[in-house]
């Protein structure tokens, strides 16, 4: 048999071949279907081939409207293979349009959440966890302070109905109405951050001390003694109230934070002498008019007064519109604007803790200059370069930035230069 007659003879039988003998039972499919049907062209136990397949063809293309795709079969002189084209109608090809689309969306995503659990695994991750669980603490502590006050005041006057009627005080009454003695707990903390009274136990800020006797113009031993621990503290810390427990700095970072998410980047400059300078003529108003002047203008206390407007009288005063202009002009101007150049209690915070013992420090042998501490720090400082100065208020968002764990506490007098390095003859340190 010559080869003209070979090929004839087996394109005849292809052509005698029905391309989808389908028995058919009820919804049962026999197994001549199935070998009968081309090699490819079964979709769900159906035969969806309705042409003729010859080796000459490039290939056949199938259209299943019902479904929205097309079956492209392509034959070649080894064979037939299905490829699957998305059709012009049907849903399937809408969804294989939107799912690339949303799972790009959702790689786009979780970046930002990979970044910030990357940024999470450093060295400094339990210390920013507990400094925030402090700073929450607090906040929490200053409007615990006027519930239990007003808790306290109704129950003196048996208010119950005035009890009963917020769920705040009804709280409270769940919990100590069984107490003997119910006043122990409801008196057991008074006053604000400015002055707190914790049982017989009484701390003060250091500036409201100074703000008093400069008012009163008298100095009495006793007020000065209950700001010895936040004194004390400071000499050897720094300026750790502002970074560790200060209400007004929590707020203050989170505004920080919008303007990162706004994509912000104004920030206008001005010197970081102006607080000292307003620190200084503060005390001389007080001296020459009587008046405690930094009280008026301090935000950690006029988060405590509000916080007792609000709880107390369901209103707010002059003070939260002071507090909110400031942390606006914080996002939309000037970064951590009240913090770094006008805070009279961070100034005087800063010179007690200029001489500071625990001081943070670069290891000049893994730093790689990449300058994410610098980038990391809310008061505008330099730790990749050891320039902390008495500005530093110990909070550790550069130690958690540096991927390479570069800067650490260390217990250190002030250096002679400056800078805070450790280097590798340790001249510096």
């Amino acid at each position: 048999m010559n080869k003209k007659s070979a090929t004839k003879k087996a394109t005849s039988e292809l052509d005698s071949v029905e391309p989808c003998l389908e028995t058919r039972k009820g919804n049962l499919r026999s197994d001549a279907t199935t070998r009968a049907c081309p090699r490819g062209a079964m979709f769900n136990g159906d035969c969806v081939a309705s042409v003729k397949h010859r080796p000459t063809e490039a290939s056949s293309v199938v259209a299943i409207s019902d479904l929205g795709i097309d079956l492209v079969s392509i034959h070649g002189s080894t064979g037939t293979s299905p490829v699957v084209a998305p059709s012009d109608t049907g849903i399937l090809p809408v969804l294989a349009g939107i799912l690339p689309a949303l799972r790009a969306a959702a790689q786009r995503a979780s970046r930002p959440w990979r970044r910030r659990q990357k940024r999470w695994q450093g060295p400094g991750r339990k210390l920013q966890i507990l400094r925030r669980s402090l700073q929450i603490a607090v906040l929490l502590l200053l409007i615990l302070i006027p519930v239990l006050s007003l808790y306290d005041h109704l129950r003196n006057q048996r208010d119950e109905v005035g009890i009963q009627s917020r769920w705040d005080t009804r709280t409270v009454h769940s919990l100590v109405q069984d107490v003997e003695q119910p006043e122990r707990f409801t008196q057991a903390v008074r006053g604000s951050v400015w002055t707190l009274k914790a049982g017989d136990f009484i701390i003060s800020d250091p500036l409201a001390v100074v703000d008093f006797i400069a008012a009163s113009r008298v100095l009495v031993d006793r007020f000065l003694i209950t700001a010895l621990i936040p004194v004390l503290l400071s000499l050897l810390l720094g300026r750790v109230f502002c970074g560790w427990l200060c209400p007004a700095d929590l707020l203050f970072e989170a505004g920080s934070r919008i303007r990162s998410w706004a994509g912000i980047e104004t920030d206008v400059r001005f010197s970081r002498r102006t607080k000292y300078a307003l620190l200084a003529l503060g005390l001389l108003a007080g001296l020459l008019l009587g008046t405690q002047f930094f009280a008026e203008i301090y935000p950690p206390r006029i988060i405590s007064a509000e916080f007792y407007l609000w709880i107390t009288f369901g209103v707010f005063g002059a003070g939260a519109w002071f507090f909110l202009l400031i942390l606006a002009f914080e996002i939309f101007v000037s970064r951590r604007f009240w913090c770094r150049y006008v805070c009279p209690g961070g100034a005087l915070y800063s010179l007690l803790g200029r001489w500071r013992v625990v001081r943070l420090k670069v290891q000049e042998s893994s730093c790689t200059n990449c300058r994410l501490c610098d980038k990391a720090c809310e008061f505008g400082l330099s730790p990749m370069q050891g320039k902390f100065g008495p500005e530093c208020n110990n909070c550790g968002l550069c130690m958690r930035a540096c991927p390479h764990a570069s800067l650490s506490y260390r217990l250190s007098l002030p250096p002679r230069d400056g800078l805070d390095v450790v280097s590798e003859n340790l001249k510096s340190a």
